[in-house]
């Protein structure tokens, strides 16, 4: 792909799957290698991810991922949550099960992961996290930080960041797994084959998604708010992309899981609204979307479907592009039209994407250690 666009938004975005191949291909065992120790000779019974933002729901993608893979009972919670109102602030809670605590972050100052993870030292609980600098103070604080190769962003929203920060810790989660006898060897190799083709399933997407959103611009620019609906690990997805359409051109959006979706927030559709449907890994759920979606359509005209179609799809919409069979990896490729469609919309509407909005409210509320 061209990569000589000017809008750092889109160039963050445009990288990514030389760097997922860099991450694959030239840094895994040193990404890995320090997980791996860690977990040589522990059995963690219970893994609990933390996060806000683009973390939290990385967080919640993960944490299917290391249930699989780990073979242990995961959990997510915002940070605030889980600091505030979860057992960590009643440690005879937690002395049932060996718990390990995940951050996924990304610069490593927001305040309530930092808080976590002393709070973790403190009860003698490990605590894992990926940053882009382990020299701040949650990469100080926590047993193992894990340096993001990603580098900085060029634009506020996370994006490359978003994307190599879910292979580091998958990676992490399959060759610990395969430490601790908890896959077979057939599994990790198994998995390793659908890796492999990972960066160039992820190049062909994002070449495909330029003509997608050409397609929809005119729909997607005269639109007021948006909906995301996703399933299992996606839904972890749908809550990434709308937290894309907001901070990249400010318009309300909101994620739904299906099923959930069905109980309300279906009731307030109206004609002209615009919804996506994340098709991920084919089962219940899948056959279940396509019941929905097919519904929505006799209310609304503009109900955009991503990934793996069913055959009788034939939304002007649509975007249609295969997955990996890997339910561990398409959130990856899931999320790319949209991290596309935010920063193409941004750049049509004139807004700049690497200044912060409203940094006054950062200074006064001070979310994190830096502010």
């Amino acid at each position: 792909m061209n990569n000589s666009i000017s809008d750092p938004m889109m160039q963050d975005i445009l990288e990514q799957p030389e760097l997922l191949s860099r991450g694959i291909r030239e840094y895994r065992q040193d990404l890995t290698s320090g997980f791996i120790r860690l977990v040589t000779g522990q059995s963690f019974d219970r893994i609990l991810f933390c996060g806000s933002g683009s973390v939290a729901t990385a967080a919640w993608v993960l944490k299917y991922t290391a249930r699989k893979f780990m073979n242990a009972e995961t959990g997510m919670l915002y940070s605030g949550l889980m600091l505030h109102h979860s057992d960590f602030r009643f440690p005879f809670e937690l002395t049932k099960e060996k718990l390990l605590l995940v951050c996924p972050g990304e610069t490593g100052y927001t305040k309530a992961p930092v808080e976590l993870a002393r709070l973790a030292a403190a009860q003698n609980i490990p605590s894992v996290c990926t940053v882009r600098s382990v020299k701040s103070p949650l990469g100080q604080t926590c047993t193992l930080a894990i340096s993001k190769y990603s580098g900085q962003e060029r634009a506020r929203p996370s994006t490359k960041g978003y994307t190599t920060g879910l292979l580091i810790l998958t990676l992490c989660f399959v060759d610990g797994g395969l430490a601790q006898n908890r896959i077979s060897v057939e599994e990790a190799s198994a998995f390793n084959q659908v890796l492999d083709c990972l960066p160039e399933s992820c190049d062909r997407i994002l070449s495909g998604a330029q003509f997608w959103y050409d397609r929809c611009r005119n729909v997607l620019l005269s639109a007021s708010c948006f909906r995301f609906v996703g399933y299992g690990a996606n839904y972890g997805t749908a809550m990434e992309g709308a937290l894309k359409f907001e901070e990249a051109h400010k318009h309300l959006s909101k994620a739904y899981e299906l099923e959930e979706f069905l109980h309300g927030p279906m009731g307030a559709i109206t004609k002209g609204d615009v919804i996506f449907f994340l098709f991920g890994e084919e089962g219940e759920e899948y056959r279940r979307m396509e019941e929905v979606i097919s519904a929505l359509e006799g209310i609304t005209c503009n109900c955009i479907a991503l990934g793996p179609l069913p055959e009788n799809r034939k939304g002007n919409l649509d975007f249609y592009f295969p997955i990996s069979t890997s339910p561990q990896l398409n959130p990856i490729e899931l999320i790319l039209p949209l991290q596309y469609a935010a920063a193409a919309m941004a750049r049509d509407l004139g807004l700049d994407t690497a200044t912060a909005s409203h940094p006054e409210l950062r200074a006064q509320l001070k979310p994190s250690l830096d502010s």
